[in-house]
């Protein structure tokens, strides 16, 4: 009986933390094009070519715009795949590691 509290209190434990970890992952919205000025990579030509875009509309203007954000985004996307899978593997091994806490190990 106790074993089984402990095994139902370690999952609810568990699940509360993820759902905690997806609130607060699913929250952080950083706008379409994320932190467009704090991206350095090109951070020169995506500004002027904001500036160009806002302060001469034109189809041309819109057309380098929208390629400084795809090569900001192709630059920078690779970041957000590494924290989710670091976050999983976190995840997996504090699950692991709190499911076997109890278990007594033995030595063949």
């Amino acid at each position: 009986m106790r074993q089984t509290m402990m095994r139902l209190f370690k999952m609810l434990l568990v699940g509360f933390a993820i759902i905690f970890e997806l609130v607060i992952l699913g929250s952080y919205n950083p706008y379409p094009h994320g932190e467009m000025v704090d991206v350095r990579y090109r951070g020169r030509e995506r500004l002027a070519a904001y500036f160009d875009y806002h302060q001469h509309p034109s189809p041309t203007t819109k057309a380098t715009l929208d390629e400084e954000f795809r090569l900001m985004h192709k630059h920078e996307d690779w970041k957000g795949y590494l924290a989710l899978g670091l976050i999983v593997a976190a995840n997996i091994a504090g699950i692991y590691c709190l499911l076997r806490y109890d278990k007594p190990n033995t030595v063949a």
